[in-house]
């Protein structure tokens, strides 16, 4: 009775990806349709096909990736599943929303005043490139899937492994630059 079915194509119906999926789709046509007109000056278009495209990948991949049977399979069968729905969630999905993301959108969310007029320019210190950032980010993490990879970053104590009370169990957490800026900790 309490078993586990063991048919993993069964449908299973999964509500929150759905709420997700369509709040994200209103709030989508409610920006394009009520505040968009409002927010670009001139002959501007609203929104472009690119936007449109980039917008409909990115909720397909973030449906694909949450519901049945991704998430079924994920959750009660194979674990590389699982990490390719991670990945689709964390690698492929973000990109492809801020390519769907209007430039009057952009400076809208971002503006102190809740107008997309002009926006100051970051300072030096702040402005860098986006794909340097990305890198900056993402690079660890990739590099801290292989044991090579880990082997190659260790040395420059990129990451610290820190014990997890008396379990045994233990976190890496990556961290940048000298270890004498880090908090105080082992490595």
């Amino acid at each position: 009775m309490f078993s586990a079915s063991t048919d993993i194509w069964r449908y299973q119906f999964h509500p929150e990806v759905w709420i997700i999926v369509i709040s994200s789709v209103m709030l989508a046509f409610y920006a394009t349709r009520v505040v968009g007109p409002n927010a670009v000056k001139g002959n501007e278009p609203v929104i472009t096909r690119k936007h449109k495209y980039a917008f409909v990948a990115a909720i397909a991949f973030l449906w694909f990736a949450s519901d049945w049977p991704m998430h079924d399979i994920s959750e009660e069968y194979l674990y590389s599943a699982h990490m390719l729905q991670h990945l689709i969630i964390s690698l492929v999905v973000p990109p492809l929303l801020l390519l769907a993301f209007p430039e009057w959108l952009g400076r809208l969310l971002v503006s102190s005043s809740g107008k997309t007029g002009g926006m100051e320019k970051p300072s030096h210190s702040q402005s860098r490139s986006p794909l340097v950032e990305c890198t900056l980010d993402v690079l660890p993490t990739l590099c801290s899937f292989s044991n090579a990879g880990f082997d190659v970053l260790a040395p420059l104590r990129v990451f610290a492994v820190e014990s997890e009370g008396e379990e045994g169990g233990f976190r890496v957490r990556a961290r940048w630059g000298p270890p004498d800026k880090h908090e105080a900790g082992q490595y």
